[in-house]
């Protein structure tokens, strides 16, 4: 069976549809940094939602690397 991604134009348009009934909200500062960051990746041509989040992903787990590496250095 197939599996369709849709494509959405912003990050409310993704929470709204996809998120639609659960019960959390992001508010203030936390909520400026997702869209800014929702807004790097649009413009630089990643527009897909859960190709943002696997992005998000992979650069805290090499920022965390970095991080660790650095302690064991130090």
């Amino acid at each position: 069976m197939g599996h369709r991604l849709a494509v959405f134009g912003s990050w409310r348009e993704f929470t709204r549809e996809c998120c639609e009934g659960m019960c959390f909200l992001i508010t203030g500062a936390l909520k400026s940094q997702v869209d800014r960051v929702w807004d790097a990746f649009w413009s630089g041509g990643i527009s897909n939602p859960f190709s943002v989040v696997e992005q998000i992903t992979y650069l805290l787990f090499a920022r965390r690397l970095d991080e660790l590496h650095t302690a064991k250095e130090a």
